[in-house]
């Protein structure tokens, strides 16, 4: 890798600082460094040591960008959220979770291709990103679903924002002048509930959702009605 390389050529370069300086026994030379010698060889080895630190740092923030973040989107993937919602529960923190899956997705990647859906995809984790802000994160959890987590919120401030996402994903992306629209179900952690049983409530609000004609929210707690058959999209 890259940050491999910058330590060879670092290592090479202070082995011809130390050639350089250091008097050869063979010509007769002392053995020892003059003083001159010395502080140009701890400069140097300074230099190469905060160089090659400075490398394995940069390599470092790179593998963890890539370890967690979605390559497509941007987004976060699931490790990061998976890492909170396990502080959360962890500190007995209160939180909302909002799952969102976009509409007929796979009919839009039919008609406008591949290349339009990714890019929904994008812009919809930034408008996501920009409403959410430091509330929470934004995660995609898999497909065209995505996972906000919200620490701190009820459900009923979860149902809000999450309208507010509906609204502006209905609004401001689209594709060939269609509007690009997403169901979205939303619950709040309980005391002593595994995270897990918080997001499988969610993921039976947002198919609830996706029954009564998609675009629009639903939260955990509202009334069940007994489901209709529909398409998975």
């Amino acid at each position: 890798t890259s940050w491999h390389i910058r330590v060879v050529y670092n290592l090479l370069f202070l082995v011809v600082i130390l050639g350089r300086i250091w008097p050869s026994q063979n010509a007769g030379d002392v053995t020892l460094l003059t003083s001159f010698g010395s502080f140009f060889f701890i400069a140097a080895a300074t230099a190469v040591i905060l160089n090659v630190l400075g490398a394995y740092r940069v390599q470092l923030v790179r593998e963890n960008i890539l370890a967690t973040t979605d390559a497509l989107t941007g987004a976060l993937n699931r490790r990061p959220a998976i890492t909170e919602l396990e502080r959360l529960t962890d500190t007995q923190t209160p939180f909302a979770v909002i799952l969102l899956d976009l509409d007929y997705f796979k009919s839009f990647n039919d008609r406008f291709g591949h290349f339009a859906g990714d890019a929904a995809l994008f812009d919809l984790v930034r408008m996501s990103e920009a409403v959410v802000g430091k509330a929470g994160l934004v995660s995609r959890w898999g497909g065209e679903e995505f996972l906000v987590v919200l620490g701190g919120y009820s459900e009923a401030q979860g149902v809000d924002l999450a309208e507010v996402l509906r609204t502006r994903l209905e609004g401001e992306v689209q594709s060939g002048g269609d509007p690009i629209t997403a169901s979205f179900g939303v619950a709040a952690w309980t005391d002593d509930e595994p995270y897990s049983v918080t997001l499988t409530r969610a993921d039976k609000a947002l198919y609830r959702a996706k029954h009564k004609g998609r675009n629009r929210v639903v939260a955990a707690s509202s009334k069940v009605e007994e489901p209709r058959a529909v398409d998975a999209a």
